[in-house]
């Protein structure tokens, strides 16, 4: 819903001034630490394992699971690609698109329709050609999505590239994290998914980073055109070498 509802707000509120999304974000973030300072645990839930041995003893059950970390250094990679086109959209959709604030804020939308009938479908499409053959699917979908933007000058193939690469990520999200939850241990699962999630999101100011380099320095060879075009596509041959390795690697058990 935050999907649907936030990218075309802030299209609105730009046009209102440029400083009004930011002081709305922060008022909402405020109000979110109030409501998480007044949530109470029962005391079966509470912890009290005192922190770096609960941490070690995570980080050991990660690293004796070779498949799951695998899984954990595929994600990582997965995000650094995602994070080294999505830093270029804005620029891309304004230059390449010609597309205004709230025509930009449309096209997340649109993205986020995908983002909903994956999550919707990945049921339906695991059980027809299977969870290992889903996960190969996903790669597939998100190396043709950003090869797709890459080569475009058109929202509409633009948009629905976007809604493909997001039904691909749910396609990935529903069957890794329900994989993950069933392999680890309940006793150990927050520990290890914070460790999964480090990998994840760990790597995505790395993918930003790099695509500020490498804009920068394609630019002054190529032009800006092909250097806003050269993340999607350098993504794009990312995923296919990914959907390489999880032939060979990544075998869900």
């Amino acid at each position: 819903m935050g999907q649907f509802i936030g990218p075309p707000l802030a299209g609105v509120l730009i046009g209102l001034g440029i400083a009004v999304p930011f002081g709305l974000d922060a008022a909402a973030l405020v109000l979110a630490a109030g409501m998480v300072w007044l949530i109470t645990l029962p005391p079966q839930l509470t912890n009290t394992t005192r922190f770096w041995p609960a941490l070690v003893k995570g980080i050991d059950w990660m690293r004796k699971d070779r498949l799951l970390f695998r899984f954990a250094v595929t994600l990582g990679m997965v995000n650094f690609l995602f994070s080294m086109a999505t830093t270029i959209t804005i620029l891309f959709s304004q230059e390449i698109l010609g597309l205004s604030a709230a025509e930009h804020g449309l096209l997340l939308s649109v993205a986020a329709i995908g983002a909903v009938a994956g999550s919707l479908g990945a049921p339906l499409i695991t059980k027809w050609i299977g969870a290992q053959a889903t996960l190969y699917v996903s790669f597939l979908m998100w190396g043709v999505a950003y090869a797709a933007i890459g080569l475009s000058s058109t929202a509409w193939v633009v948009g629905a590239a976007m809604a493909l690469f997001m039904a691909a990520s749910m396609l990935w999200n529903v069957i890794t994290v329900s994989w993950r939850q069933r392999r680890i241990p309940a006793e150990l699962l927050g520990r290890v998914n914070s460790i999964y999630r480090f990998f994840g999101w760990g790597s995505m100011p790395l993918g930003a980073i790099a695509a500020g380099i490498l804009v920068s320095l394609i630019e002054n060879e190529a032009g800006r055109e092909m250097a806003l075009r050269m993340p999607f596509l350098l993504a794009s041959a990312g995923y296919s070498v990914l959907l390489v390795y999880a032939r060979l690697k990544l075998r869900l058990e």
